[in-house]
């Protein structure tokens, strides 16, 4: 309301200055476009029409504070700015909203008149249509999370009992992700307590570090006719042209972990939960692009 009072009050002469108020909607690759407000001065030096504008928010420089500061008070303006900046903040979410959801966002200024009055046509007929594309969206990973959870249960239940060097695979939860489970790591069981069931695991990815580092060791080992030192062994891999090590188990992987005999499985259990990752991961960025 206070934001509607101050813009009430443009345009306004000072000074033999005309300075008056306009929105425009900025194009964005983004997004589906910004909502802009901007200050246009108009006046006449040595009898020539001058026209300059600036954009109000975000990021105003000193001189349009200065200069609104001038026509409204210090008071409205403080209000004027940060109405206008909840306004604009929410035009940013919903336009990211609507590029995250695949939907045009059209600005039709020649059906309503402004740009102002497009964005809010715009926005009626997005929230006619996005909260079936949405509901549909989670009906999809509601669909695939089922598929996913089922191909992990088989993957951990085949790999029972848990030793020393089993391959499982798990999520993990961060109490501050709204989402739920992260994505789902295979990991290397490192430490086992045979007693207490107590384990330490280390992702796929890290252990094919430790693989390499131990085997760089070795050949330093034997060529050197020394132990190396860490940074002799780090420096030898840093001189290797490899490729950074994937999420993903190899045969090599499995037969460090000594389960060859079950090679086959692995991996196609693996393959099952890789074709359920790769759509899972997709949905759950697009709703996590949305929060």
């Amino acid at each position: 309301m206070q934001l509607e009072i101050a813009l009430s009050r443009f345009p306004i002469e000072q000074d033999g200055r005309t300075i008056s108020t306009f929105w425009k909607w900025r194009a964005s690759r983004k997004s589906s476009g910004s909502l802009r407000l901007y200050l246009k001065c108009n006046e006449r030096i040595e009898g020539r029409l001058q026209s300059y504008r600036k954009a109000i928010l975000p990021d105003a420089e000193p001189d349009v504070i200065d200069l609104l500061t001038s026509l409204l008070g210090k008071r409205l303006t403080t209000e004027f700015l940060n109405d206008l900046g909840d306004l604009l903040h929410f035009s940013e979410r919903v336009s990211r909203w609507a590029h995250t959801l695949g939907m045009p966002l059209d600005i039709d200024v020649v059906r309503f008149g402004s740009v102002i009055s497009a964005w809010v046509g715009a926005i009626e007929r997005l929230g006619g249509s996005a909260p079936m594309k949405l509901e549909t969206l989670i009906g999809r990973f509601e669909l695939v999370d089922s598929e996913l959870q089922e191909a992990l249960i088989e993957f951990n239940q085949a790999r029972q009992p848990v030793r020393y060097r089993s391959i499982i695979c798990r999520q993990d939860v961060d109490q501050s992700d709204p989402l739920g489970p992260s994505q789902p790591i295979f990991r290397v069981v490192r430490i086992f307590n045979r007693v207490t069931g107590a384990r330490k695991t280390e992702p796929i990815e890290e252990f094919k570090r430790s693989m390499l580092r131990a085997e760089m060791k070795a050949s330093l080992a034997k060529e050197l006719g020394r132990n190396p030192t860490p940074g002799e062994v780090a420096e030898a891999i840093g001189r290797q042209k490899r490729r950074p090590p994937t999420q993903w188990i190899t045969s090599d992987v499995i037969s460090h972990c000594y389960l060859g005999k079950h090679s086959g499985s692995i991996l196609r259990q693996q393959k099952t939960i890789a074709a359920s990752m790769d759509e899972w991961l997709a949905l759950r960025g697009l709703f996590q692009a949305l929060l």
